[in-house]
């Protein structure tokens, strides 16, 4: 892109809003009368601007009031986990907990969206955990158990179906492990895990059509029907662990 259009997008920009001028340096030339980058752009770094920030510091002025940055640009790091949680008043039952997961599902998900929009990454595991705090009449802590466990995430081509599917998925792992959770519950978390690019999330849908052989009902008895199909789910399931 020419030089001149990136000096007429700056011209009108405020010195102090510029990245790295918003301190004592944007200050400092505030003091001298200089309010824009375009009152920068007028300047010459050896004469005019040298003598309030240095020879080495003005020209770099100069250079951002035209557009140019020769910082290095990194790669933004791929995170490891994203996590919603919630505390709340004690919890006695399945069905007002399963009422916070709705809650902890919802943030979870905006955040996994984000991940997706501006990173194009999607997380391969799912951990979900509740922790329950016993008091004494006297406020003292009595006891803290928890439960953790972690799963697969659920699949990334389900969850752009469908975003809800995260909560669903969530509430069915509490209703199994019923048996495991501990009373009253206050706090409640879920945090997705091992984030990778998309391309390597997405199924296979080539590999998955060649698995379906056309089926020839007329030729086949049922019995013989269902086997096949039930092979093909297995082959599916085997692809997406």
């Amino acid at each position: 892109m020419p030089e001149r259009y990136f000096m007429k997008a700056l011209s009108n920009v405020p010195i102090r809003d510029m990245r790295w001028l918003g301190g004592k340096i944007g200050k400092l030339l505030n003091d001298a009368g200089l309010e824009r980058m375009g009152d920068i752009q007028e300047l010459d770094a050896a004469a005019d601007l040298a003598p309030l920030v240095g020879l080495e510091k003005a020209q770099w002025i100069k250079n951002l009031s035209l557009g140019i940055c020769t910082e290095e640009v990194n790669e933004k790091s791929i995170p490891k986990t994203a996590s919603a949680i919630k505390t709340f008043k004690p919890i006695h039952s399945l069905e007002k907990t399963l009422k916070q997961v709705s809650l902890v599902c919802a943030d979870l998900v905006f955040k996994i969206r984000e991940n997706l929009r501006e990173k194009d990454i999607y997380p391969t595991s799912l951990l979900v955990y509740q922790r329950a705090v016993a008091f004494s009449r006297d406020r003292e802590k009595l006891k803290t158990n928890q439960f953790k466990k972690t799963v697969k995430m659920v699949p990334y081509e389900d969850f752009i179906e469908d975003p809800n599917v995260l909560t669903t998925y969530t509430k069915q792992i509490f209703k199994d492990y019923e048996g495991e959770l501990a009373f009253p519950v206050r706090i409640l978390g879920a945090t997705v895990q091992n984030f990778k690019p998309v391309k390597e999330v997405k199924l296979p849908t080539r590999k998955i059509n060649n698995i379906f052989s056309r089926v020839n009902i007329n030729s086949d008895s049922k019995k013989q029907y269902f086997e096949r199909l039930q092979k093909e789910q297995l082959k599916i399931s085997e692809m997406v662990k």
